[in-house]
């Protein structure tokens, strides 16, 4: 117990009261933004935002979470084709945030030298915490390729005895240039 007077205690309350209410109004500000304009997800990139707050959960440091930023963006440059849709980016996003999770995990990993003074239950957490990030890599990986190979609706005209056939991808969250 601490050595707060009752007033003390009453103020801590009321501030962390006050300040789920505004929590609670900001929620419900999003939540009817997001009904009234249906197409409002597309400007909000979940992975992007989701890397951003990893960095700065790993480190208050600036200059590693740039260095992290970098590092994302390097993998995204790396696994982006030309031909990528909006869609097809999203899932080159995901990849690249699992493989700098794996890095991260890569990073903090014992190893089993570390045995000795961790203890063999550390060392077999670490071992599968590493086998699981490293399976959602290659599971994201897998999913990125499948989504390239996605088939294209193929429409065939006839034009004066002549065939056309026109292809296009009509896929949600796409858009045609």
């Amino acid at each position: 117990m601490t050595d707060w007077t009752a007033a003390e205690q009453d103020k801590l309350i009321e501030g962390a009261r006050s300040e789920m209410d505004l929590k609670l109004v900001q929620a419900g500000a999003v939540t009817r933004a997001y009904a009234s304009d249906l197409d409002l997800w597309k400007s909000d990139d979940l992975v992007d935002i989701t890397a951003r707050a990893l960095f700065r959960n790993l480190t208050s440091d600036l200059v590693l979470q740039a260095t992290f930023a970098a590092n994302y963006q390097g993998m995204i440059r790396e696994l982006s084709e030309a031909r990528d849709t909006p869609l097809i980016h999203r899932f080159v996003k995901l990849a690249a945030l699992c493989e700098f999770r794996w890095q991260v995990t890569e990073g903090g990993y014992p190893g089993p030298t570390g045995a000795d003074r961790h203890g063999q239950e550390l060392i077999t957490f670490w071992d599968r915490h590493l086998a699981a990030v490293q399976w959602r890599y290659i599971r994201a990986l897998e999913a990125l390729q499948r989504a390239r190979r996605l088939p294209l609706n193929v429409y065939q005209v006839n034009i004066d005895k002549q065939q056309v056939n026109v292809g296009q991808v009509t896929l949600p969250g796409t858009s045609h240039k």
